[in-house]
Formats: C-alpha cells, structure tokens, sequence
C-alpha cells in the first residue's frame, strides 16, 4: 500500500478515537513513519491546580496517539493494528478479572504471548479493580507498573485477577496474578501505583 494511503489511513483512525476528540488532539503532520500531533492547554486537563501541569493521563494518551499514528503510517507497517480483545470476567468491591485471548497478532514465536500484551492486560485489570473500589469508574493514571515474568503465556486464554491492596484518597496500590487458560499455570505477577486526580 501506498505512503499516502497509510497516512490518510492513520489520519482517519486517529481523528476517530473518542478521547482524540475529548482531549481536541489536532493531526498537524503524518508522513512516512512519523507524526506530529497537538492538544491545546485546557484547564480541564489539568493534573495540578497549584501549578495548571496537564495531567499526565492526558499527556500519555497524546503520546500514545502519536506513536500509533507514526507506526501506522511508516511504509513497512501492516495494515492492522493487533487489539487485545480484552474481556471483564468479574468485577468487585476488592478487585476485577479480565482475559483475553491467545491470538496469533499477540503471539510470538511458539504461540507464547508478548510481554506488552501481558502488561496491557495488567494494567487494564488494575484500573478497572480501582474501578470496582470507587464502585464507578473514576480516572486513574498509572505511576508506577512493575511486570514480573514467571513463565511464557500460552494456551487458550490469559487470565488476570487484580486486586486494590491499599486505596487512600489520593492514591491506590493495587497487584495482579495472570494466569493461562486452560492450565491455570502462573504466568507472571504484577503491581501498580495509580494517582487519583
């Protein structure tokens, strides 16, 4: 496919995510492997009423954007972007469980999971465990993510428990076990820090 193509197709998928448009993110350039793209100062986006810092949520979604725009439209990219498929399997006052399913695009050589899947994943449990402690969803931006891998993640599905170990008003620390599916090995264990805006 064409540069031109790609780029137009990153153009389009970018402007068509819903918090590109909440945070007002504006494509300014998108060419072969790179993007520039702007979000205006907004006070509310702001992270820090003292010193009017945005939030570093709105920051890493601005960041996030950009770099899938680049990836997107550099000449050597394919055409589709792997999801995750994620899945709520369970939601509490104490916790969430999440899974996804072991698909080649997430899958390296073997059939084994890729580590920004399993921290994908990770993180995605821990915010909606956080979630389930405020009884609403309430932004959170992730501070601190620590990974440890116990063994390579196979099978059908990849299985993660998280779990809220301390919440005060400001911030929450939560850890998670991920799992596969059918085996319920172990597959690597997880804690996080989040800030409460």
């Amino acid at each position: 496919m064409k540069s031109e193509t790609k780029a137009e197709l990153a153009q389009h998928f970018t402007n068509a995510i819903p918090f590109s448009k909440a945070l007002s993110m504006r494509l300014d350039k998108i060419g072969d492997g790179h993007a520039v793209i702007s979000m205006p100062y907004d006070a509310r986006f702001i992270g820090d009423p003292e010193s009017g810092v945005i939030h570093g949520g709105a920051v890493s979604a601005l960041m996030d954007t950009c770099g899938g725009a680049a990836v997107m439209s550099h000449p050597d990219a394919p055409m589709v972007t792997a999801t995750l498929d994620l899945r709520i399997d369970g939601i509490c006052c104490s916790g969430a469980t999440l899974s996804m399913p072991v698909t080649p695009e997430i899958a390296r050589v073997g059939g084994i999971v890729s580590g920004q899947a399993l921290a994908a994943l990770a993180d995605t449990a821990m915010v909606f465990a956080c979630a389930g402690h405020f009884k609403a969803f309430t932004p959170v931006a992730t501070t601190n993510l620590d990974l440890q891998f116990l063994r390579p993640g196979a099978g059908d599905r990849i299985s993660c428990r998280a779990l809220v170990v301390r919440a005060g008003s400001k911030v929450v620390f939560t850890r998670a076990e991920i799992v596969s599916q059918p085996s319920e090995k172990d597959v690597a264990t997880a804690t996080a820090t989040y800030m409460v805006p």
